[in-house]
């Protein structure tokens, strides 16, 4: 669904977008795309920025000044360096497959086809679970003509709550991360011992929510079939297969290995329970550059890898077992013995937001994570 926020200038369309956003981050749902954020001097807007939602980042995107590269549109001077940060924003969604996409905002530089318009000229062919415009309410009705937006759904702060507007988009979401082309069983790393919290790490809560229940939703929206690896039982009376590892305290590839010979299908997507931020775009990516590869992970390069969140086809039983017979339990070593791939992330790259890849092991982890996604209004 499209949703066409809009109102006359001054009435709340980014800041009713942000608290969106804010919930949306809260309720776990990934969002991409991006956001405008202006300043004032003297009473008026003197410029704006242009906010990268997947990392955070920004530039400047316009103000009064032209530095004799700018295009000049009203009352504002647009950088060339804002509008190719936001190109490459918009543009990197179609790699990190955002639940969500915010397009804040879309006006007469791209009823012009500048700004944002190029992305905009293939938004209906691109596979989006939700997409949010903010559209001042003027040019409502030539965005829609314009881009063909017919069915779209127009809302203004002052009628729509974005509490209200949140429940749909989960509906809309659940449906988007649920479209899959092949079979494909969710592997959730529960087994570690948590001696530094003193209980079962998948029973700490985040936002609400407990770590286990977190990597359920997760996977159940994703995956046909869902197993835990844990060598507890206190994870058994939650409905799931629980698989404990075949040789006990050999590290995360046994449990690894454990379930994939469980595993009824031959792809397999592995998570760890301390992970909460991983997006189920990831998870999509690495499903899509597959091709022939045994293994997918996210590397940051120079060989580092995040092992315990990828995809791990079923086949790569034997040659762990290979490395087992020599007591050889690193998941790094495995790479090198079969088809293995490697999903670039890190800055200038999809997946730049290095919270998502972050462990909870302790509670001061706990407390750093529960803010380090949050992007304030600024």
């Amino acid at each position: 669904m499209i949703y066409i926020v809009t109102g006359m200038p001054g009435t709340g369309k980014t800041s009713w977008v942000m608290n969106l956003y804010l919930l949306l981050l809260k309720n776990f749902i990934q969002v991409g795309g991006i956001y405008s954020s202006g300043s004032w001097a003297e009473g008026i807007r003197d410029r704006f920025f242009v906010r990268d939602l997947e990392n955070g980042m920004q530039t400047l995107l316009c103000d009064h000044w032209d530095s004799g590269t700018d295009i000049p549109f009203r009352h504002f001077y647009f950088k060339k360096k804002g509008l190719d940060f936001g190109c490459t924003a918009l543009n990197k969604t179609l790699y990190t497959h955002p639940d969500v996409l915010v397009m804040d905002e879309v006006g007469g530089l791209e009823l012009r086809n500048g700004g944002w318009s190029d992305f905009l000229s293939h938004i209906k062919d691109i596979p989006f679970g939700t997409i949010i415009m903010v559209v001042r309410e003027s040019l409502v009705s030539q965005v829609i003509l314009h881009w063909k937006l017919e069915g779209c759904r127009v809302i203004k702060p002052d009628e729509v709550s974005p509490e209200a507007l949140l429940q749909e988009i989960m509906q809309e979401c659940t449906s988007f991360q649920r479209d899959r082309r092949m079979p494909v069983t969710g592997i959730i790393l529960a087994g570690g011992k948590s001696s530094r919290f003193g209980m079962d790490k998948g029973w700490v809560r985040f936002r609400d929510k407990s770590l286990i229940r977190i990597a359920l939703e997760r996977f159940s929206a994703l995956c046909n079939a869902v197993i835990i690896s844990s060598n507890s039982d206190s994870y058994l009376d939650l409905g799931y297969p629980v698989i404990s590892d075949t040789v006990p305290d050999c590290g995360p590839m046994m449990g690894i290995y454990s379930c994939l010979r469980e595993s009824p299908t031959l792809i397999n997507l592995v998570a760890s329970v301390d992970t909460p931020l991983v997006p189920a775009g990831l998870y999509r990516e690495l499903v899509r550059i597959r091709e022939d590869a045994q293994v997918v992970v996210p590397s940051h390069g120079n060989e580092k890898f995040e092992p315990v969140i990828g995809l791990y086809e079923r086949s790569v039983v034997e040659p762990m077992e290979e490395l087992f017979a020599v007591k050889n339990y690193a998941l790094p070593d495995l790479f090198k013995r079969i088809r293995f791939k490697g999903l670039t992330v890190g800055m200038g790259h999809p997946f730049s937001n290095p919270a998502i890849f972050a462990n909870i092991n302790t509670s001061s982890d706990l407390t750093l994570l529960e803010c380090s996604d949050s992007i304030s209004p600024g």
